[in-house]
């Protein structure tokens, strides 16, 4: 069997991927290149703690090694699992292997060029988005750009078409990929990470951002409140997390609040006054990902898992065979301007792809999977 890599981080999406991808079985060996040396101890404990805990720990074997992406050297725990730097990939996977890639977390492009060397890329998936950026570049360039430029390249790099996926781009309807129920993943996930991953503070960054564009803006002469009455500025992670509960009269409270506020200014983000404020990325999850989160007609509270929504729905039709591949290009809209964001371009002829991406979808039908997968 070949061996499969992933670059990933350790929010829960990122770990439930991992683990769909070994209890599925289908690779030798698992390296994970968590991607960053930053509190790399905790983040691959961490990591382990779910592999350990889910499945009855049957998901943590010797097919499994992590790797510190970019501090070389790295030692600073004495763990089996743990192999070192990026830079050691070579003592786990003998060079020219074959290998399938799957990137959950943000890559350097420079990373990505030394394991193609090294390795025969056979299959390459990236969920597209945040996963893109290319870190530690010169602050001065346009990260963007330097994206589209690793975009457009991957496909030389790889024996198959590359595949990208993307929460908006791939599912239908678009942005409803990001997300699953609390309670529908309680019976396969350890709860005590569900509970961390509720404070991940997503939500209100974006509602934040929003808000002190429109102030700024000018758009909305009368802006409505983002701080729910009775609390305070600082008490905003903790008004958004019982809103996305949803559970209690409180909660609901909170959540009708927090509804009426997006509702409110929703008709605002296509302004162009807006638009120069802040980026395309957080106007189209203002209009899917928030406006569905504090929806009344959700129930409970929903945690982000876009990665594995993304990853285990690509394994499955490439398994199944039950899905149509679309050419796209990587496309640069709106160069220059706040509202400057990569697209999929769909295109009729293979040879002028960039990648495949697939269409239509289902974060339902991912839930059923990862039931299947992992109960």
């Amino acid at each position: 069997m070949k061996d499969l890599v992933i670059f990933s981080d350790i929010k829960l999406d990122d770990k439930l991927a991992i683990a769909l991808a070994i209890a599925r079985n289908q690779y030798d060996k698992y390296v994970i290149i968590l991607s960053s040396f930053i509190n790399f101890d905790k983040k691959s404990i961490d990591l382990v703690n779910f592999l350990n805990t889910i499945k009855n720990g049957k998901l943590v074997s010797p097919k499994l090694k992590l790797l510190c992406g970019t501090a070389p050297g790295w030692n600073s725990i004495t763990n089996d699992l743990i192999a070192g730097s990026f830079d050691d990939i070579n003592n786990i996977i003998a060079p020219g292997s074959v290998i399938d890639v799957l990137q959950i977390a943000p890559n350097s492009m420079t990373t990505f060029h030394k394991l193609a060397k090294l390795y025969e890329i056979e299959n390459f998936h990236l969920v597209h988005g945040h996963n893109s950026q290319q870190p530690f570049q010169d602050k001065n360039l346009n990260n963007n750009v330097i994206q589209l430029k690793w975009l457009q390249s991957v496909k030389n790099y790889v024996h198959n078409t590359p595949i990208f996926t993307n929460n908006f781009a791939s599912f239908s309807p678009p942005g409803s990929g990001s997300s699953q129920s609390y309670c529908d993943l309680l019976p396969f996930v350890p709860k005590s990470h569900l509970d961390d991953a509720c404070y991940d503070p997503f939500h209100q960054r974006i509602l934040r951002k929003i808000h002190d564009a429109l102030i700024k803006s000018k758009v909305y002469t009368n802006c409505p409140r983002l701080i729910p009455p009775g609390y305070q500025d600082k008490d905003l992670g903790k008004c958004i997390l019982q809103a996305r509960k949803g559970l209690s009269n409180t909660e609901k409270l909170l959540r009708k609040h927090f509804s009426n506020y997006i509702q409110a200014v929703e008709k605002y983000l296509d302004d162009p006054r807006l638009i120069r404020l802040i980026d395309e990325k957080n106007r189209l999850r203002c209009k899917s990902v928030l406006k569905n989160a504090f929806s009344p007609t959700e129930n409970g509270l929903k945690l982000e898992i876009c990665d594995a929504n993304n990853y285990i729905l690509v394994e499955h039709t490439r398994d199944t065979n039950d899905y149509h591949l679309q050419p796209i290009k990587c496309v640069l809209k709106n160069k220059g301007e706040k509202s400057e964001i990569i697209v999929f371009e769909d295109v009729s002829n293979i040879e002028q792809a960039d990648a495949f991406t697939i269409r239509n979808l289902s974060s339902e039908r991912a839930l059923q999977l990862m039931r299947e997968i992992l109960k």
